[in-house]
């Protein structure tokens, strides 16, 4: 049946552990997030906050494409922001899958938890 859920993940990580990347070229930031995303996190006034969130999008993805026999890597999965400000998820490794993702990323002051459902 289309367009049933085929995998899910979801991921936790604590803002105390982001507050150190406080430089866009810092070697984590660029090992595992696109220039793209590492500009969006330092646009905001709560980088660590920002940073926080997509990474724990970026595990959920990596636990909802292994729930579909997919491997990847937490710098496959990229959390891009579309014209209307929602977060989208791209991955980057199965782009020629027709796969739908959806993200869905929220925080407090001490936590960030992400979602990601794949579809197809």
């Amino acid at each position: 049946m289309k367009n049933d859920i085929n995998g899910i993940g979801i991921d936790i990580v604590e803002i105390k552990r982001f507050k150190k990347y406080r430089s866009k070229n810092d070697i984590f930031l660029k090992r595992y997030f696109s220039k793209q995303e590492i500009d969006y996190c330092f646009s905001k006034s709560t980088i660590e906050e920002s940073i926080a969130a997509r990474f724990a999008a970026k595990e959920a993805a990596v636990k909802a494409m292994y729930s579909i026999g997919k491997v990847i890597g937490i710098s496959d999965a990229e959390v891009i922001v579309n014209s209307w400000g929602v977060p989208e998820m791209l991955i980057k490794k199965y782009k020629n899958i027709s796969l739908k993702i959806k993200v869905s990323m929220s925080h407090t002051q001490d936590s960030a938890v992400a979602v990601v459902v794949i579809y197809y």
